[in-house]
């Protein structure tokens, strides 16, 4: 018997999720928007490392400060991210905001990156996973030409 993944699904699932959290975020962004510093929002980021990892190959330095908050700073302004707590979703507070049209296109770059950090993570860990497995194992797999992975595992 032969299972096949797809990874696209898992992206498109991710960006819906994260496409929503995006238009919750702007939505509350407009709301507020001619303040310095915003009410925080809830993101879609709830992988510290991987947000962690995103920032920095966006060229944002990350500031660590106490209790695992960390702050940011864009051209568009300044964010705070903070973890309620392990495992839950990060929330994220603009301040000294100096163009809003910026924080949000900033905004869209970091989910997108993010949610294909996530994808790359998820294929990583499956493919290390099926390797320890005895009763499965990797026949094939193939990048399409969206950039899915195809990916076809036999079960014994």
């Amino acid at each position: 018997m032969s299972i096949v993944l797809t990874m696209t699904s898992i992206a498109i699932a991710l960006s819906i999720s994260a496409a929503g959290g995006a238009l919750a975020a702007k939505e509350a962004l407009q709301a507020r928007c001619k303040q310095t510093e915003l009410e925080p929002v809830e993101t879609r980021f709830t992988d510290r490392g991987l947000l962690m990892k995103t920032l920095e190959e966006h060229g944002f330095p990350v500031q660590m400060e106490e209790g695992g908050t960390f702050t940011v700073e864009t051209g568009a302004g300044s964010l705070r991210y903070y973890q309620p707590q392990e495992g839950a979703a990060f929330w994220v507070q603009p301040f000294n905001l100096k163009s809003e049209a910026e924080l949000e296109a900033k905004e869209k770059e970091l989910t997108e990156e993010y949610m294909l950090n996530v994808q790359k993570s998820t294929y990583l860990l499956l493919k290390q996973r099926l390797q320890t497995r005895k009763d499965m194992e990797l026949e094939s797999e193939a990048v399409l030409e969206d950039q899915s992975i195809l990916l076809t595992i036999n079960v014994s």
